[in-house]
């Protein structure tokens, strides 16, 4: 992780001295690299090192994190020039490098390499002096016995032979669609757009610090309560609450049009075609999506896919998802004005709000619930439920063998 540090520094640094386009698209390249990595590897390492009790809020905090980094740039936007901007993102890579010096290695990967002097050295810093670590490194030891996979193996595609792996490796793949599919995306980096489209009565830019701010409430209530209530139910109702204000927002847009049509016709007066003062129904809508979206799909989506992949299957599960998912995170944002046009807005806002629907259907019938398990508990409730699958299905088809062997008589 000390190497993201680094990328981000160089990609300020090349914003900064940017004197052709290429080198513009070499740092949101070099970004985009630090931010996937980043991710994947912040969220392992917290599946590594926390208890079961507080993964969850622990794994929602780089959600918090990053949450405060984009309301802060908003804010910050509005006062200085994007050189001095640039220049602030380019220094705080030396704290961050500093910061990550200090944190002790995964005691996961310490077992994995045999390396049990130093695992128990990384389980006192991380769990105090007074904690039972040799209970805790037995554990690990023996299920790192029983998976019988080193480091190097949980780092390889070898892993994904196993049909098991494998479909968790795609549950969680799909977890990142949905949440690209939320249109997230274009929501953050368009609302400028978004306001000015839909004829908001509130200021584009003061309405974009409203919903940075809506963002960093929801990420400090995703941290109280991750702990405290059921991931799975956390991101169903994240998925219809995002579904039902991206509805909201493509009626927005399509009382607009609604509105302009009647005056053109010229039947009635301005006053008798307009639906009332409106203008802050935009406003409020985005700052209710982007605290639900937080909420749930948001902070969730990863710690959930860290726990449902085995711990063998991990790393290379994680980078895989990711990237396998950006694609359609550059699509969505790359492919919003030419639907902004095609659809006009209440069809792009309405087509988001059906994929998070069916994202609401995949989450209730695919994802288990993994709140307060250990990691072995998650794993078993998994193989339960694949077992629970393939006894109904030999239980129908003796069924059937006898129904047919009754009529052969």
């Amino acid at each position: 992780m000390l190497g993201v540090g680094g990328i981000f520094g160089l990609s300020y640094i090349l914003v900064l001295t940017a004197v052709q386009v290429s080198m513009l698209y070499l740092a949101r390249v070099l970004m985009g690299i630090g931010l996937g990595i980043s991710t994947s590897v912040s969220t392992v390492y917290i599946q590594d090192i926390a208890s079961p009790k507080i993964r969850g809020s622990l794994g929602a905090i780089p959600s918090v994190a990053g949450a405060l980094g984009v309301f802060s740039f908003q804010i910050l936007n509005a006062f200085i020039t994007w050189r001095q901007l640039n220049v602030l993102g380019a220094t705080l890579s030396i704290p961050l490098i500093l910061a990550l010096s200090f944190l002790p290695e995964s005691p996961v990967f310490l077992v994995s390499r045999q390396k049990l002097k130093a695992a128990e050295k990384a389980l006192r810093a991380l769990r105090g002096p007074n904690y039972d670590v040799q209970s805790e490194l037995k554990s690990l030891q023996a299920r790192q016995d029983k998976s019988g996979k080193s480091t190097k193996s949980r780092m390889s595609f070898a892993v994904l032979k196993d049909k098991e792996v494998l479909k968790r490796v795609f549950i969680s793949w799909m977890l990142l669609i949905l949440l690209n599919a939320s249109g997230v995306g274009l929501v953050m980096s368009y609302t400028v757009q978004i306001f000015q489209s839909v004829n908001s009565s509130v200021d584009e830019f003061v309405a974009t610090i409203y919903v940075g701010s809506a963002l960093l409430a929801s990420n400090v209530a995703t941290v109280l309560l991750a702990h405290k209530l059921p991931r799975r139910i956390m991101m169903m109702v994240s998925s219809l609450g995002i579904s039902a204000t991206l509805a909201i927002l493509g009626l927005s847009y399509q009382l607009q049009d609604w509105e302009k049509q009647c005056i053109e016709l010229g039947k009635i007066s301005a006053e008798g075609c307009s639906y009332g003062n409106l203008g802050w129904l935009p406003l409020c809508t985005l700052m209710i999506y982007i605290f639900v979206f937080n909420l749930g799909i948001g902070a969730m989506v990863f710690i959930t896919m860290a726990e449902i992949l085995p711990p063998h299957a991990r790393e290379i599960g994680m980078s895989l998802c990711i990237a396998l998912s950006s694609p359609t995170a550059f699509l969505v944002q790359y492919s919003f004005p030419y639907l902004l046009q095609e659809l006009k807005g209440q069809g792009v806002f309405w087509l988001y709000s059906s994929l998070s629907l069916a994202g609401f259907v995949f989450i209730t019938f695919m994802i288990p619930e993994t709140q307060g398990k250990t990691d072995q508990q998650i794993q078993q409730q998994m193989q339960s439920n694949q077992s629970d699958k393939l006894n109904q299905e030999s239980t129908v088809s003796i069924a059937d063998q006898k129904v047919v062997q009754k009529s052969t008589v």
